[in-house]
C-alpha cells in the first residue's frame, strides 16, 4: 500500500526514495545499476507484477471492482440474514438446504452411494 501510495503522490515519477519492503531481496538488489543509479523502470514492472499477485490472491482488494473484492464483501450481512433468512432462501430457490442436519445427511448418504458405485459394491468407504 505504501508503494502504491507513493506512487500515486509522485504520480509515477520514482525515485530512489520508493518503497521496496514489499519486493524479495534479490529484487531489491536489481534495483540499483552497476553505476549506482536506481532503476525506476525495473521497480514499476516489479510494482505492477506484485500489485496484480496481490490482487489475484485476494491479500489486495480494489475499491471499486466488483470482481477483486474481498470474499466478506459477497456475503449477506448476518444482520440481514438473520432478518430475512426464509426469504432469502426462496428468492435463491434453496428452501430445501435450509435445515442443516437434514442437508448434511442427505448429502452423507448421497456420497456414500457415490463410493459404492466408484469403489464397488462392497459398501466399504474408502479412506481419504
Amino acid at each position: 500500500i505504501k508503494a502504491i501510495e507513493y506512487f500515486k503522490e509522485k504520480n509515477s515519477q520514482i525515485d530512489n526514495k520508493a518503497p521496496i519492503d514489499f519486493l524479495k531481496k534479490d529484487e531489491q538488489v536489481a534495483l540499483v545499476h552497476k553505476n549506482g543509479l536506481f532503476r525506476t523502470s525495473l521497480y514499476k514492472v516489479l510494482l505492477f507484477i506484485h500489485v496484480a499477485d496481490a490482487i489475484r490472491a485476494g491479500e489486495l482488494n480494489l475499491k471499486y471492482s466488483y470482481r477483486y473484492l474481498s470474499i466478506k464483501e459477497y456475503l449477506i450481512d448476518e444482520q440481514t440474514w438473520h432478518k430475512d433468512r426464509k426469504n432469502l432462501l426462496r428468492l435463491a430457490n434453496l428452501e430445501e438446504f435450509a435445515k442443516h442436519d437434514v442437508t448434511i445427511n442427505t448429502l452423507t448418504k448421497l456420497l456414500h452411494e457415490k463410493y459404492k458405485v466408484v469403489n464397488g459394491s462392497n459398501g466399504r468407504t474408502p479412506r481419504i
